[in-house]
């Protein structure tokens, strides 16, 4: 292994530095990810969720034009 990194040229060394950074910042991740991890939620307020998410409205919104709509 140090005779390969000897005799490594530019590319090569910036390839195992890439690599390297990649396999360190997946660790980060990874153990941020066990520390700061949030729980699990319940199924409904996961469904709650989606809902908002694709931009259903919970609730009926009767506005202004709503009503002069109607009445045309």
């Amino acid at each position: 292994m140090m005779e390969f990194l000897n005799t490594a040229t530019d590319n090569e060394m910036a390839v195992l530095g890439c690599l390297a950074a990649l396999g360190g910042s997946l660790g980060v991740m990874l153990l941020s990810g066990t520390i700061f991890g949030r729980p699990q939620r319940k199924a409904t307020d996961a469904g709650r969720r989606s809902a908002h998410l694709r931009g259903e409205a919970g609730r009926t919104v009767v506005g202004r034009g709503t009503v002069d709509q109607e009445a045309a």
